[in-house]
């Protein structure tokens, strides 16, 4: 039997919701907490460290929809941690970090490029990972909102990362590239970056949308600046967390705005890297692995080698990067991000110009 499309996605986004909702229904309440260390919060107040930072559960627990819904499990509380990421900024890596902390494991079920985690130990959590902040966070509000229905205290997680403007652009770029960069076995170093050059310009405009469709977003619904959650992260060795907004209204028709139930949590990506063990004052007790090295060019790693040294620390020029941040709704955001990691000078640069 047809059914037309609107129908088919109907139906596949409330199987999988419906599947996430038994997976939480079983689980256990999170307690841990780390008594000796604390963090910077954006508010300036400094508490506790525990196994979710700043995530109050007076603060998210839901009321009745109807005196007439049943209530479940209502002394035992559900967690959600929602990785919402950009593309190139150590999602895997982070997930593996989470999942092996947790024993999570990704189910085969999958909607607009969403993917769902329930996890084992404690079972009452679950992770969603995605990089579509537009798909991802209509799927989460309506999880929300069940969970409302039956008054289950519940904590809920938004975890996003941003790394170096260098680092990111040369990730990309050689990850895009691979066939050429190995297959081309004449190319050399100079070459490479004349394309690494045509590419920034090339690329421009989908780069520029990619960057800021998730972080900019997320820190304006929160009314937070970049500048200042960047000096919070150096503060806290990589990472800074916002709390709720509970003074959003409701959407009508589609519950509360997920940004009044859940916590932000950004991460600098590579400052992290540098320091792994931070990864624990994010997650107390948690199983931080490496990730493995992924071989390139086996054939001819020499010149590769030669080649991605090259491109990875190839700066690139005050006028191509006032290029790419242009003039229009993403400017502002691009900008900040480009001078906060001091790749542009100015007032609100957090580190040193990079020249």
């Amino acid at each position: 039997m047809y059914l037309p499309i609107r129908v088919r996605c109907f139906v596949s986004v409330t199987v999988i919701i419906q599947t996430l909702l038994c997976l939480l229904s079983i689980g256990y309440s999170l307690g841990a907490s780390d008594k000796d260390s604390s963090v910077d919060h954006d508010n300036g107040s400094r508490t506790n460290r525990q196994l979710y930072p700043m995530m109050d559960p007076k603060s998210v627990v839901y009321k009745p929809a109807s005196k007439n819904k049943p209530v479940q499990n209502s002394s035992k509380g559900k967690t959600v941690i929602a990785l919402i990421n950009t593309p190139n900024s150590g999602t895997e890596e982070i997930f593996s970090h989470f999942s092996n902390s947790f024993g999570c494991t990704l189910q085969n079920s999958q909607v607009d490029d969403v993917f769902y985690a329930p996890c084992v130990n404690p079972k009452s959590v679950s992770i969603v990972k995605s990089h579509d902040k537009r798909a991802t966070v209509p799927l989460l509000r309506r999880l929300l909102r069940h969970l409302q229905q039956y008054e289950i205290p519940t904590e809920c997680l938004i975890v996003t990362a941003l790394r170096d403007p260098q680092k990111w652009f040369s990730t990309k770029f050689i990850e895009n590239h691979k066939k050429m960069l190995c297959g081309m076995t004449d190319m050399t170093a100079d070459e490479a970056i004349e394309e690494y050059q045509m590419w920034f310009e090339r690329d421009a405009i989908y780069n520029r949308y990619m960057l800021q469709s998730v972080i900019r977003g997320f820190l304006n619904k929160y009314g937070v600046t970049l500048s200042k959650q960047m000096k919070l992260m150096q503060k806290n060795g990589g990472y800074s967390v916002v709390p709720p907004v509970p003074a959003l209204k409701e959407i009508q028709g589609r519950g509360v705005p997920v940004e009044s139930v859940c916590s932000l949590l950004l991460l600098d990506y590579d400052k992290l890297r540098e320091s792994p063990e931070r990864f624990n004052d994010v997650l107390p007790g948690a199983l931080y692995q490496s990730p493995k090295k992924r071989q390139m060019c086996s054939e001819d790693a020499a010149r590769y080698k030669t080649i991605r040294r090259a491109i990875r620390s190839y700066k690139f020029t005050n006028e191509e990067l006032e290029k790419f941040i242009g003039k229009d709704d993403f400017s502002p955001y691009l900008e900040d991000w480009l001078r906060v990691f001091g790749y542009l000078p100015g007032k609100n640069s957090n580190r040193p110009t990079k020249t």
